[in-house]
């Protein structure tokens, strides 16, 4: 009965074995998912790969910046217990929240900055090479669009050399008055010298101020491409769009809507833009409604920092047109990185004590096999002996 035991269980160990490493076996890094194949049935298994972090600069990047000051450090990292960062080799500056980003400072030069993270398990490190040249290429925009109201206004100097050539999306934006939104890729260091003052002037080369929009075409032709654009706080019934102080031909100004004070429309080129109200026009009736003759139509408009958000004016101290009890509830703290541990899944706990126990047998009927082939041996050895004494008292 031990031997049929010791055979059963070497089939069942040489089965599962040849199961799980004869097979075909896949590994997918990416998904952290295993599977081992067999000839007649797959099983997945899902792993939790345990190892260093993941870590990616995101900025800044391999290139030059018009700037020294305030250079974005940004970047991704997952599983890291600590992150510290070093330019150009020196000492090691440790980030208290891992997960967050921050601005740095460099002299006007080549450099690089080197980002690392770890745990328990090791650590990643990722480096990048970039040059900073405040005096390459001048963009004067801060005054005007990188202050407490500038709100979407595009910050140029985050963006490298390379970029600016061939920048999309560009917004310059006041929360009191206006904004323009640029909907064609600009070369932005392309000016009206081509940029061979390495200069270009938006401060004195646009405005947006109350029921104003320029943009000086002669100066910045780089600039003077199809927009569209917002007049904030107006307080006109029913609005027209005036082009250098004409009634501006629909050719050029698509009217969009306009609502509580906010006048939207878009043009295919630049000049000075402005609204007035239309004479002897009947305010316009709200959708699905007609309006009434002679009735009067009100416009709310709210002084700064408040303002009217379609039901009444509501504090909005940091400009960015969201009332500030609403945005307080819009908050969300910063996300929490923990170490999970592996997950281990029934399944693989049964086979695993099964595993255990046809080990246990194994080893056992084995020693068993082995005892009985040592008394064997004795045995036969003791038969022999005996075997020779007797022909000795035979012959004597």
């Amino acid at each position: 009965m031990k031997k049929v035991l010791f055979v059963l269980s070497l089939l069942v160990l040489f089965s599962m074995f040849s199961t799980f490493f004869a097979g075909d076996l896949f590994v997918s890094a990416a998904s952290s998912l295993v599977t081992f194949k067999a000839s007649s049935q797959s099983v997945d298994l899902n792993i939790d790969v345990l190892g260093p972090p993941s870590l990616v600069i995101i900025s800044p990047k391999n290139a030059t910046y018009l700037t020294n000051e305030s250079l974005l450090l940004n970047y991704s990292v997952s599983g890291a217990e600590s992150v510290w960062y070093q330019v150009d080799g020196s000492a090691e500056i440790f980030i208290s929240n891992v997960s967050s980003f921050l601005y740095f400072n460099v002299s006007d030069g080549s450099h690089n900055l080197t980002i690392s993270a770890n745990n328990s398990f090791g650590t990643s490190a990722s480096t990048v090479f970039f040059v900073a040249n405040s005096t390459r290429f001048i963009i004067l925009y801060e005054d005007s669009y990188k202050t407490n109201f500038s709100g979407e206004s595009t910050d140029f100097y985050t963006f490298t050399l390379e970029e600016l050539q061939e920048l999309s999306g560009v917004i310059l934006d006041n929360v009191n008055y206006g904004k323009i939104l640029f909907n064609e890729v600009i070369n932005v260091t392309d000016d009206k010298d081509h940029g061979v003052d390495n200069l270009v002037d938006l401060e004195n080369n646009t405005n947006i101020s109350f029921n104003r929009i320029s943009l000086d075409p002669v100066e910045l032709p780089n600039f003077n491409v199809s927009a569209s654009l917002r007049l904030y706080n107006l307080t006109f019934v029913n609005p027209r769009i005036l082009r250098d102080g004409e009634v501006c031909s629909e050719s050029i100004c698509t009217f969009e809507n306009y609502s509580n004070g906010l006048l939207r429309f878009n043009v295919t080129r630049f000049s000075i833009y402005s609204a007035e109200e239309t004479p002897g026009a009947a305010p316009p009736a709200e959708e699905g409604e007609a309006a009434a003759e002679g009735a009067p139509t009100y416009v709310s408009v709210c002084n700064p920092p408040y303002f009217f958000d379609g039901e009444k004016c509501c504090l909005d101290e940091n400009n960015n047109r969201i009332c500030d009890e609403e945005e307080a509830e819009l908050e969300f703290p910063l996300p929490i990185i923990k170490k999970i541990p592996p997950r281990v899944r029934p399944f693989v706990i049964v086979l695993l004590f099964i595993l255990i126990i046809l080990v246990f047998i194994f080893i056992h009927n084995l020693f068993d096999l082995l005892k009985t082939g040592f008394r064997y041996l004795i045995g036969k050895k003791m038969k022999k002996t005996s075997e020779n004494g007797n022909k000795e008292l035979i012959s004597s």
